[in-house]
């Protein structure tokens, strides 16, 4: 067997993943390109060197399948299987990938279905009979790349690690526009109306930003890759009304902070 058959299949044999627990981590989600940007860098770094073992990763399906969701059945694309491998997506790797998925259905280790127009990919249970003996091959699980929920985590602590200071100071200059604005009222003058709605607006977005870079920086636990990694209260933390939720909503998305005001 080549080393390329070694990989591709037990590449695509990770399969008993569903649905991605980060989409932000992989641009699924509004504005997501710099955040995008960072996972295939990050996933190029790992093909460009590679480590002793890289070939036999993909024997380790068990650990991948808890990346992502109790529904191991529902299957994954190869935008997210190749995610979790740390292959580029515009790489040779992932060309031998996408060649070797139907080989690996018409071989009966694969099933496909289609779910919003996209093909998934699911493990057939021959095909779980031959992962299990690679893993026996290999004497035992190799270590998986970094998942793209831990990357999402760490790239988001990063950025607001060098964001932090100049949010705050964006928001405590509008801060001193407001006190420069009220002081100007009374006797009928003041600030245009304008000013006020221009104002607020951005007051909200200096909020937003420095509340999401805080949170991702002291309050987003590290994930544990035994399950999603989902934004939710922790524990003993009740659960938030439906205002706070909405406003809560992308607080982890930094690609959201280059937004306009």
């Amino acid at each position: 067997m080549s080393r390329t058959q070694l990989c591709v299949p037990d590449v695509a044999e990770r399969l008993r993943v569903g649905n991605l627990p980060a989409a932000t981590a992989l641009g699924l989600t509004r504005g997501a390109s710099v955040e995008r940007e960072l996972t295939e860098k990050a996933a190029r770094r790992c093909c460009e060197h590679p480590g002793p073992g890289t070939e036999l990763l993909s024997l380790d399906a068990r650990r991948l399948s808890r990346r992502t969701t109790a529904s191991a059945c529902r299957g994954a694309s190869l935008r997210v299987l190749l995610a979790h491998l740390g292959i580029a997506r515009r790489s040779g790797r992932a060309r031998a990938v996408r060649a070797r998925l139907p080989q690996l259905q018409e071989e009966g280790s694969l099933s496909q279905i289609r779910r919003h127009g996209i093909a998934v990919w699911r493990l057939t249970p021959a095909g779980g009979r031959r992962l299990a003996a690679g893993e026996k091959r290999a004497g035992g699980p190799l270590p998986l790349p970094e998942s793209p929920q831990h990357l999402a985590w760490r790239n988001a602590r990063v950025a607001a690690e060098a964001e932090l200071e100049r949010f705050v100071a964006a928001l405590a200059t509008d801060i001193a526009a407001a006190e420069a604005m009220l002081a100007a009222l009374g006797h009928g003058e003041g600030p245009h109306s304008d000013q006020w709605l221009l104002l607020g607006r951005r007051l909200l977005g200096d909020c937003r930003r420095l509340g999401s870079a805080w949170h991702c920086l002291e309050e987003w636990p590290e994930p544990d890759d035994a399950r999603p990694d989902k934004d939710r209260p922790g524990p003993g933390e009740p659960a938030p009304a439906d205002a706070l939720r909405a406003l809560r909503a992308g607080r982890r998305n930094i690609t959201l902070w280059s937004d306009p005001d």
